[in-house]
């Protein structure tokens, strides 16, 4: 049962808000990604970007369908095949990911790299 909403504005009002390869490169993960995870993937606004400079897989974690479905749709039309998305609440089931496995994470505008972690 979701007991969560997204809110996310309208995809063209989201998507002015950001520069996707500008943030990535100033947090330093336009280079040497591996895997990475994104928390509340949205309309893939930073999925596609981190697609594009990671060597491995971006997970791309939403609790809404549709979001995904979009993130999806996006990929295929890019030709982006290193994204798993999936409608997941991380928040009440996990990531279903490995611990320690990805190289980053992001929750829209919030981006921590192991390097930077204590």
């Amino acid at each position: 049962m979701k007991v969560r909403d997204s809110g996310m504005p309208e995809e063209e009002m989201w998507t002015a808000f950001f520069d996707p390869a500008k943030v990535l490169e100033v947090f330093g993960l336009d280079r040497g990604v591996q895997d990475m995870v994104e928390f509340g993937c949205g309309y893939g606004t930073f999925t596609l970007a981190s697609a594009g400079i990671a060597d491995g897989t971006v997970h791309a974690l939403d609790i809404e369908p549709e979001m995904v479905s979009v993130v999806k749709q996006k990929c295929a039309a890019a030709g982006m095949t290193n994204v798993q998305a999936e409608v997941r609440d991380f928040v009440a089931t996990g990531t279903g990911l490995a611990d320690n496995s990805m190289d980053a994470a992001s929750s829209s505008t919030s981006f921590i790299t192991k390097s930077r972690l204590p």
